[in-house]
């Protein structure tokens, strides 16, 4: 490896390679810290050097080498995950200013990086203006399905639930045929109205299953709204349309362990985790 590394020296992940070997296997602190200074010389500017370098002293409590690390970062390597790390950092260590501070920062050079938002909104104490946070972000990032479900879990949080159903059928404009905001709306539709929570829930998968026929994930949902007598007729219609889904094949593995048939449930777990 070492002889590798000084042929190719821009090879990034021969570095990576080395610093992790002496670092994990001989618990050779100062050694990997050393590799890593020789792989900044030969590369400056890699986030993955500068991210790695970070990790190495975080994960050993080194939390102002980390710091200091990151600070550079921020100037030779300037990228979206650099930026990242640096507001994660502040926040993990308690230093909410200093956070809020670096995002402002990140958010005006990264605007269309969606986990900028979603720690925007999380920082935030007042559920108002973390909304506000994530109308700006779902503008900014109308793709994301993870800022989107996160806005509804919010407004689902506050009780509001026709705001939630709200955000997610504007979710679903900008982003159709998408199982996860399907299965969302359901579960709202399942915890806010007692009375017709169930029957409106069950419109919104049959439109779901005509928008997305072949998703395990609404299948899987399905299968688990259904009566426990009725599961294994749904589990055969959903067979025929994603026979080889991880999220169906748990849906088998949950019916099994429920029939406490654990060996059996355990094969098909085991199964949809290969997948």
């Amino acid at each position: 490896l070492r002889l590798a590394i000084r042929h190719c020296p821009k090879a990034e992940v021969l570095w990576l390679m080395g610093a992790k070997e002496v670092w994990q296997t001989s618990n050779d602190v100062i050694g990997a810290r050393e590799i890593l200074q020789m792989a900044f010389a030969a590369n400056p500017d890699s986030e993955q050097i500068w991210l790695a370098a970070f990790k190495l002293e975080f994960e050993n409590n080194e939390f102002e080498r980390a710091k200091t690390l990151l600070k550079n970062a921020r100037q030779r390597a300037s990228t979206q995950r650099v930026w990242l790390k640096s507001v994660i950092l502040e926040r993990d260590l308690g230093n909410i200013p200093a956070a809020r501070e670096l995002l402002s920062e990140a958010l005006a050079r990264f605007p269309d990086f969606d986990k900028l938002w979603m720690i925007d909104a999380q920082l935030s104490d007042d559920p108002k203006i973390a909304r506000e946070v994530y109308k700006k972000g779902t503008t900014k990032c109308p793709h994301s399905i993870a800022m989107w479900l996160c806005y509804a879990a919010l407004e689902e949080s506050q009780g509001v639930y026709a705001r939630a159903r709200s955000v997610l059928e504007q979710a679903r404009l900008h982003n159709p045929r998408n199982p996860q905001l399907w299965v969302a709306a359901i579960r709202i539709e399942l915890k806010a109205d007692s009375n017709n929570g169930r029957k409106i829930a069950q419109a919104q998968l049959a439109k779901a299953l005509q928008e997305c026929p072949n998703s395990g994930l609404l299948w899987a949902e399905a299968i688990a709204m259904e009566p426990k007598a009725q599961q294994k007729s749904k589990l055969l219609d959903a067979m025929k349309k994603c026979e080889n889904d991880p999220y169906l094949i748990t849906a088998v593995a949950k019916i099994l362990w429920q029939a406490r048939k654990i060996d059996k449930a355990s094969d098909w777990l085991k199964k949809a985790v290969g997948i």
